[in-house]
């Protein structure tokens, strides 16, 4: 004997071809019940989806049905989950997309905002607009500035929510297609807003695919380099590689890397790619008191390595002023202008040192500081967080 296995039941199509009608009566008959027009709501979102229930429910005009109830019920935080559920349901289809009128994302837009702290809400929301966004007419509807702005407002706000947060990364995947908007993104600061969500640890395929699916679409923009290492997107895109189940996910992770000069199976931080590119400036916004200045990358290189690979004589100084090792260093593998640096910067820090020591001794005399929390700070003298403030 076959024993059926308990699941979920397909939706039978007679079923459905019988209930839409009565969905729509219902909308239509009543349009200021706010308890059935929940229910109807909620009743297309469920029979859309089915794929080819959509192109049923749009001919019978349920997606304008439920555009109005949104419009006239919108404080009401359930049925603009279930209403804006329907329309990311509805426009999953290339057919539901072009049927809606560009007034949805006003609409969308004023829904998230009367609701910002609903996240069943704002994903719905943001689930409408990335399948909207597979439209290139929305597309370019959507991804203006002043559209991107608020998609972004509603994404910093809830980076560490498990509910929404993929579901930003995957609209800005499908926006930054276009490389006209891909370029607006990464300007408006979207690269920050990845990296945030990398860092909060959220788990899943869908984010773990989302994310990487969005850098790479904004390959494209000229700042896209620059941007990943201001935001130290190296270390959390590393730590996908290496942790994602999710095979497509790893394939676009190592082609993002790769696109940032780090190889399938290498090691670094971000700091090191940035030596490496002679980024004097960056390095000195990157850095903090608590940056590991000897961190060694897959290679064995320090800072100080990748920084002389790079021949920047400004960062090699830098490192050196904040106190990076050059015992390793042998002098007959540097050019003359290397060795004249590293010389130079050393003197240098020895006046810092020489400084700070005055500095103390004068703390002693005037303030009776204590002599044994005197020399344990004088120990640190070498340290960045000390040196910084001498040196930018």
């Amino acid at each position: 004997m076959n024993i059926r296995k308990m699941g979920t039941l397909p939706i039978r199509q007679d079923t459905i071809d019988t209930n839409i009608p009565i969905v729509i009566n219902a909308m239509k008959k009543y349009p200021r019940s706010l308890e059935l027009q929940q229910v109807c709501c909620r009743a297309i979102s469920n029979m859309a989806m089915d794929f080819d229930t959509v192109t049923k429910v749009i001919d019978q005009r349920g997606h304008l049905l439920i555009l109005e109830a949104l419009s006239s019920h919108r404080t009401d935080w359930k049925l603009a989950w279930f209403g804006c559920s329907g329309v990311w349901n509805l426009s999953r289809s290339e057919y539901g997309r072009a049927s809606f009128p560009p007034s949805v994302i006003g609409l969308l837009f004023a829904i998230a905002e009367r609701h910002p702290s609903e996240t069943k809400v704002l994903n719905a929301v943001m689930g409408s607009f990335s399948n909207l966004a597979l439209s290139d007419t929305f597309k370019q509807r959507i991804g203006t500035p002043v559209n991107i702005r608020n998609i972004f407002a509603i994404t910093n706000a809830n980076c560490t929510c498990d509910i929404v947060a993929p579901t930003c990364a995957g609209l800005i995947a499908n926006l930054a297609v276009q490389d006209p908007i891909a370029d607006t993104l990464v300007t408006l600061g979207g690269l920050r807003l990845l990296a945030r969500i990398l860092r909060s640890q959220i788990k899943g395929a869908f984010l773990e695919r989302n994310i990487p699916a969005a850098l790479n679409n904004c390959m494209s923009s000229p700042m896209f380099f620059m941007e990943c290492m201001k935001n130290k997107l190296i270390e959390p895109l590393i730590d996908l590689r290496e942790n994602s189940a999710d095979i497509a996910s790893v394939s676009l992770t190592v082609n993002c890397l790769a696109s940032l000069g780090v190889d399938a199976n290498e090691f670094t931080t971000t700091l090191h790619i940035v030596c490496l590119n002679g980024l004097c400036d960056v390095m000195k916004v990157l850095m903090t008191d608590t940056t590991d200045i000897e961190a060694r990358d897959s290679d064995g290189r320090t800072l100080i390595d990748c920084a002389l690979i790079a021949d920047d004589i400004p960062c090699v100084m830098f490192l050196i002023k904040c106190g990076a090792c050059t015992r390793h260093l042998h002098s007959e593998q540097l050019s003359p202008h290397n060795q004249s640096a590293i010389a130079e910067s050393q003197f240098e820090l020895k006046i810092i040192r020489a400084k700070f020591t005055d500095f103390l001794k004068s703390c002693i005399v005037h303030a009776s500081v204590n002599h044994d929390v005197c020399e344990a700070i004088m120990s640190y003298v070498s340290m960045y967080s000390i040196t910084q403030k001498y040196i930018r």
